[in-house]
């Protein structure tokens, strides 16, 4: 798909003899594997690493234009059962192969991120529902899980990570201790609590439990410090 063949590789023809000879060599070539779905992410996660010269992005519009096609036949094949459809799937094999083929050998990845983007999904889907089951039936009545991930969490670790003063709570003020009785009663209500967990670092740490900062932080981006050491072993007890 990714590679330019035959007589025409290194004058980069595009005659009509040599353009219908490349699309029936493509098109065959796509048939003949039938993995349309591997094939296709793997044009997604590496078409945009191929060089070509597109001042206005024009193949990358068209690009994920073909893309989009792709998603829109494949949900309307298993959804309505119409698999005479399938026959559609390699041209887009095709059309990414006159779009960015190039007669040197490019540099290609194994497609991996659908499979760690389910892992994740899956993951983060099960994180939800051990917190929507420890949650009281009031409360748990007028949530749903897109309010409860887009909604109510991002604001609720802000909510339980007041600033504390790092002493004994004998000598917290009356507004202090108010504060904390509020953010305890909080944590048990959303079904939240911290556990001791050893760190990358070889150190113990206090973490959620259930791991709630997974469904709100962005990966790449430095992790925020919420609460002191002590004052999540003060609220874990």
């Amino acid at each position: 798909i990714t590679r330019k063949r035959g007589p025409d590789a290194k004058t980069l023809s595009l005659s009509n003899k040599g353009s219908t000879s490349r699309f029936e060599k493509v098109y065959v070539a796509a048939c003949s594997t039938g993995e349309y779905e591997k094939a296709t992410m793997g044009i997604y996660e590496n078409f945009l690493k191929q060089k070509f010269q597109d001042s206005y992005l024009e193949c990358g519009t068209d690009a994920l234009d073909w893309i989009a096609f792709y998603d829109r036949i494949d949900k309307f094949i298993f959804s309505k059962q119409q698999y005479s459809l399938m026959a559609y799937f390699p041209y887009i094999s095709v059309t990414f192969h006159f779009l960015y083929s190039s007669p040197k050998l490019p540099y290609l990845s194994y497609p991996v991120k659908y499979s760690e983007n389910t892992q994740n999904r899956t993951k983060q889907t099960q994180t939800l529902q051990l917190i929507t089951e420890g949650i009281s039936p009031y409360t748990r009545a007028f949530l749903f899980p897109t309010t409860l991930s887009l909604d109510i969490l991002p604001y609720l670790l802000t909510i339980i990570s007041p600033t504390m003063r790092p002493i004994n709570t004998q000598l917290y003020s009356a507004r202090e201790k108010h504060q904390l009785s509020d953010l305890v009663d909080t944590m048990i209500c959303y079904n939240l609590t911290y556990k001791q967990k050893m760190g990358s670092n070889a150190q113990y740490q206090y973490v959620f439990d259930p791991p709630v900062e997974e469904l709100v932080h962005f990966a790449g981006l430095p992790p925020r410090e919420y609460l002191s050491y002590g004052a999540k072993q003060l609220i874990s007890r």
